[in-house]
């Protein structure tokens, strides 16, 4: 799950605001008698604005939710380097072998994955990124809540 952190906090700051550096965002934690939700949210550009500021991907006309499912295959990124882009892959990868679920909304695109299911759509607009992952409590031996 530490993985999981760091990587959704690096993305955060090397991502959100790119022209600044700057990032303005917020890590939260909940947790529900038998779900425990993550949740890193940022007020920056968004994933497919991001995308778009790497030559590659300058031309690509996807809505926001294709934009998310772009991102989480491996080598697309912002930054044109080998070896970047694969780090919200790995996150997928975490998530699903801990039975969790995870929820990508980058300003009107909104991507869930449940197990092997992954279901886009657009809905209202709003300003950045927000990631949740949701796991069960029983992964952090967390009772009584």
């Amino acid at each position: 799950f530490s993985e999981i952190m760091i990587e959704t906090f690096q993305n955060a700051t090397q991502h959100s605001n790119p022209q600044t550096g700057i990032a303005d965002a917020i890590a939260a934690v909940q947790v529900y008698k038998s779900e425990f939700h993550f949740v890193i949210a940022d007020s920056g550009i968004g994933i497919n604005e991001s995308l778009k500021s790497n030559p590659r991907f300058s031309s690509l006309e996807l809505t926001d939710a294709q934009a998310i499912a772009a991102v989480l295959k491996h080598g697309y990124s912002r930054i044109d380097v080998p070896g970047r882009g694969g780090g919200l892959e790995r996150v997928q990868e975490i998530a699903q072998k801990m039975s969790g679920e995870i929820l990508i909304r980058s300003n009107s695109g909104l991507v869930r994955i449940t197990g092997q299911s992954t279901t886009a759509e657009d809905v209202n607009s709003v300003t950045g990124t927000q990631i949740c992952i949701k796991c069960p409590t029983s992964l952090f031996h967390i009772t009584g809540a």
